[in-house]
């Protein structure tokens, strides 16, 4: 609880996260939001990476295996 504190959203739709791993101020996360496009029909697993060296950090989700490869896999 921190009540001086401004809440800062990392990602829009999102109703869980968990750190898997961190890399300095990058973090790799797994999150649970809404599908998208087609597959709208509800919340579902993503793999993303947020930068917390960035001025607005936000999840960016990764889309390949190779992003995973500063994380170690």
């Amino acid at each position: 609880h921190w009540p001086e504190q401004t809440p800062r959203p990392v990602g829009l739709g999102m109703t869980a996260m968990e750190v898997i791993k961190r890399a300095r101020a990058r973090w790799l996360v797994a999150y649970f939001r809404l599908g998208v496009g087609h597959r709208s029909d509800g919340f579902r697993l993503f793999l993303g990476v947020i930068d917390w060296s960035q001025p607005q950090p936000m999840i960016q989700p990764i889309a390949n295996a190779a992003a995973l490869v500063e994380f170690g896999f």
